[in-house]
């Protein structure tokens, strides 16, 4: 199943500026994190590494996605077509 535009936002609109700077190339870090412990715990235990290896793997931006994007007239035609064959190629990522 593609998840990709459960992407915040945020992150799409961010991708979109460091692009239009001409950063595409540049590798950059993005973190998985929570704001606090759950029920004021000193501690946590995170689950759910194998779904977001499954995201990271899948990621790639369909018709629709692209189609629902432009939509909402925050993308300039030029980054969505860069999104277009978009995906992370994990013996990259592992390295």
């Amino acid at each position: 199943m593609n998840k990709t535009l459960v992407t915040d936002l945020y992150e799409l609109t961010m991708a979109q500026t460091y692009f239009l700077e001409g950063k595409k190339d540049e590798i950059l870090y993005f973190d998985i994190f929570f704001r606090k412990n759950p029920f004021k715990g000193g501690y946590t235990i995170s689950g759910g590494l194998e779904e977001i290896i499954e995201y990271v793997e899948n990621f790639h931006f369909a018709e629709d996605d692209i189609a629902y994007l432009k939509s909402l007239n925050l993308f300039q035609d030029t980054f969505l077509d860069y999104l277009i064959p978009l995906f992370f190629p994990m013996n990259q990522l592992l390295q």
